[in-house]
């Protein structure tokens, strides 16, 4: 648990993040904003890779392939072979591949000047890549509440059931983990200011369709699934009425804005 003066540090570290430029033309200055509320600014900055070379941002969702996307990215940007990547010594592999190192070969909002802040928002492609919110909750269920520590960390029961894992977002833990954050906070542009919307659910296209559009080819997608939770298999076990309208009640905007149907378990 955070202590308090962890808490204010992490507040006062926020609230500097939320007046740089990108920010605040996103307007996560405002104190009625979610992101800033929850002092999630900086949080969010980590998950958002800029690339002047080929004039795109792209925002990272955890439990929407996050790992893949980025590493497929990364080979593009780098100019690496997979084939090169897949012959190294696994430790050598799995430290260059790590998501710190390979996201210093982009940019983060927060280092953007106000004349770069215009340009990227004016001149660059913006996509992000969405996962449906039944699905993306189930997975950082299971991921993060089922099988892992986080219950500890956050004071929750252990066997937190689903039902009440709703019920402890609803109570105020929505932001808490960034892995249940709404896709929509995430991404702090609003769908009609982004270039491309993908979906997970459709990554075998949509991942290729975006290298295309900006670095001219289709790039093979490059399978990492460190934390995969195989969710879909169990939402029938995790949803029923209770939990459907709990969900659509808290993650309305992504249901809204990636075009989810609430009443629809995929």
């Amino acid at each position: 648990m955070q202590t308090a003066i962890q808490k204010l540090s992490r507040h006062i570290r926020s609230f500097r993040y939320s007046w740089k430029p990108f920010y605040r033309h996103c307007g996560l200055n405002h104190s009625d904003h979610p992101v800033h509320a929850s002092a999630d600014v900086p949080t969010i900055d980590a998950r958002i890779a800029i690339s002047h070379q080929h004039r795109f941002l792209f925002v990272r969702i955890p439990k929407c392939a996050n790992t893949t996307i980025l590493t497929t990215l990364w080979l593009c940007e780098s100019g690496t072979s997979s084939d090169v990547i897949e012959t190294m010594d696994p430790r050598e592999r799995k430290l260059l591949l790590r998501k710190p190192n390979m996201m210093k070969l982009f940019t983060r909002p927060s280092s953007l000047s106000r004349n770069d802040t215009r340009e990227v928002l004016k001149n660059y492609c913006k996509a992000v890549i969405v996962r449906n919110p039944h699905s993306r909750l189930a997975s950082a269920y299971l991921y993060k509440i089922r099988k892992g520590p986080t219950t500890q960390r956050l004071g929750l029961p252990k066997n937190l059931s689903f039902a009440g894992f709703c019920d402890y977002l609803h109570d105020g833990g929505l932001h808490a983990d960034i892995h249940w954050m709404p896709q929509s906070h995430i991404c702090p542009l609003p769908p009609e200011e982004l270039n491309f919307i993908g979906k997970m659910e459709n990554l075998a296209e949509d991942l290729p369709r975006l290298t295309r559009i900006v670095y001219g080819r289709s790039a093979r997608i490059f399978t990492r699934q460190h934390h995969a939770t195989q969710a879909n298999k169990h939402l029938h076990e995790l949803y029923g009425k209770y939990e459907k309208q709990r969900v659509a009640e808290l993650y309305a905007k992504d249901f809204a804005f990636f075009d989810y149907d609430p009443e629809k378990l995929p």
